[in-house]
C-alpha cells in the first residue's frame, strides 16, 4: 500500500492529541484553504514536531468545530519505503504514476511526504529523479495539494530540487515551543510518563 489514508495513519497513534501547537495548526490550515500557493513545505529541526502537525490536522477533521472546507480535505501519507523497496526503476515509475492518477481523481486530496529529502534521494538512486517535477506539475495544475516535511538542515537541498518550489509551496518554519505552549506539552508528556512508570511528577519538576 503506497498511499495510507489519513484515518488509517492516525489509527497508528491511539489517543493522539495535539497539544501546544494550536497556533501552528491554524496557520497551516489557512494555507490549505487558499485558491493558489496552497501546498506546504513544513520545516524545522529534528524532534520539533513537524510530523505531529500534519497528524493534528487529520485529528482535527473529527472535530465538529473544524470548518467544512478543511473537513472535506482527504489526506494521504506516502509510504516511501514501500514505493522504492523493489529497486526496479520501471516498476517504481509505474507505481508513482498510478499514485498521481489516484490523487488527481480524488477531489480535495492532499499528499503528505514525511521525509522529503529521503524521497528525493530514493527517487534519484532508482533513476527517477524527475519525480519532484512530476509532482510539482500536478500540483501546479491544482489537481491536488502537497505537504512536504523536511528537516531544516536538508531544506536547501530540497529547494534546489526544482525551480518551481518557491512558487508552488508556502514555507512554514516550525519553531521550538516556548512559554505556555511548552508548559502544556511537558505537562501532557509528564502525565503519560507518570502513568506508565507509576511515579508522581510534581509541578516544580515540570517547570
Amino acid at each position: 500500500m503506497y498511499l495510507v489514508r489519513g484515518r488509517e495513519y492516525l489509527a497508528q497513534y491511539p489517543n493522539f492529541t495535539l497539544v501546544g501547537r494550536e497556533h501552528d495548526l491554524e496557520r497551516i490550515s489557512s494555507v490549505l484553504i487558499r485558491k493558489s500557493s496552497n501546498s506546504l513545505l513544513l520545516t524545522g529541526p529534528a524532534g520539533v514536531g513537524v510530523s505531529m502537525l500534519t497528524l493534528g490536522f487529520q485529528a482535527a477533521k473529527n472535530n465538529p468545530d473544524t470548518p467544512f472546507d478543511l473537513i472535506v480535505k482527504k489526506l494521504f501519507w506516502l509510504n516511501c519505503d514501500a514505493l522504492f523497496s523493489s529497486g526496479d526503476s520501471t516498476k517504481i515509475n509505474n507505481e508513482f504514476q498510478s499514485i498521481l492518477k489516484k490523487l488527481t481523481q480524488t477531489p480535495e486530496s492532499v499528499l503528505i511526504i514525511t521525509d522529503t529529502a529521503n524521497f528525493l534521494e530514493a527517487a534519484h538512486n532508482t533513476g527517477n529523479a524527475y519525480f519532484i517535477n512530476a509532482l510539482n506539475n500536478a500540483d501546479k495544475s491544482n489537481n491536488f495539494q502537497v505537504i512536504l516535511e523536511v528537516r531544516d538542515d536538508k531544506l536547501s537541498s530540497v529547494l534546489k530540487a526544482s525551480t518551481n518550489m518557491p512558487e508552488l509551496y508556502t514555507l512554514y518554519d516550525v519553531k521550538e515551543p516556548t512559554g505556555d505552549n511548552l508548559n502544556s506539552i511537558v505537562t501532557t508528556v509528564a502525565k503519560e510518563l507518570s502513568a506508565y512508570h507509576k511515579i508522581e511528577v510534581d509541578k516544580d519538576t515540570i517547570d
